[in-house]
């Protein structure tokens, strides 16, 4: 994966890993389940004007070896190798849904704090990006003039657990640290992260950016979060 072009390390994972589901929503990438086909996300059904982000795309689902794998690169020191792929990924993910992200202005992450342990994981996967995208045909945010920053370490949205009132809580902790070193105006932003489950931090952190003159903001993640999943 580290030698070839990043359009087969997206191919090979994206026959790897597990798709998101055949009826899955349009806003969040959750799978539908009830029969109506209404998401069961409340997010997902507040005015598009309320909600930061227009939607989140996924590349795979959080599961199996995917939940392992991203479990290792953010929780340990000895794993930031797998930043390279994951920075392939996005580069990939990004050549394969060109259409997609068309119009897009620039491409950021969710930003950490500096005192995140055992390193900053999202903004390593940016940083691969950035490398990998050789030809600069994305708006990557160049990793050495950071676009958006987080100033202090707040309550990380996985001790929430899947409590969804909680983890909007952490979402708004979390936003009320960031700092933008950039001009937004007008723009239409990705914002990459790691996971997403309910969709919160990337409303807050849109609902930032669109504050500060942002004109439409997106998702990406590595993996989307089934319901009630537990590895």
């Amino acid at each position: 994966m580290i030698n070839g072009p990043t359009s087969i390390c997206a191919g090979c994972a994206s026959r790897s890993l597990e798709p998101l589901a055949a009826h899955h929503c349009h806003v969040c990438s959750q799978e539908l389940r009830s029969s109506d086909g209404r998401c069961s996300n409340p997010i997902c059904h507040w005015p598009p004007g309320q909600r930061g982000f227009s939607r989140i795309h996924a590349l795979a689902m959080f599961t199996g070896d995917w939940y392992r794998v991203i479990c290792d690169y953010k929780y340990s020191a000895d794993n930031q190798g797998w930043a390279i792929i994951f920075g392939r990924l996005i580069v990939g993910w990004l050549e394969q849904h060109a259409a997609d992200v068309q119009g897009i202005d620039l491409i950021i992450g969710n930003p950490t704090s500096p005192a995140r342990q055992p390193h900053q994981h999202i903004e390593g996967i940016m940083a691969a990006a950035d490398i990998e995208d050789q030809p600069d045909r994305w708006p990557l945010a160049p990793k050495d003039e950071p676009f958006l920053t987080k100033r202090n370490l707040t309550t990380t949205s996985a001790v929430t657990g899947t409590n969804w009132h909680a983890k909007m809580q952490a979402a708004q902790e979390h936003a009320r640290e960031l700092e933008l070193h950039g001009d937004a105006r007008g723009k239409r932003i990705l914002l990459v992260d790691d996971t997403c489950t309910t969709g919160a931090q990337m409303h807050t952190v849109g609902a930032f950016l669109r504050k500060h003159g942002a004109r439409e903001v997106r998702g990406l993640v590595l993996a989307r979060v089934p319901w009630g999943y537990r590895p």
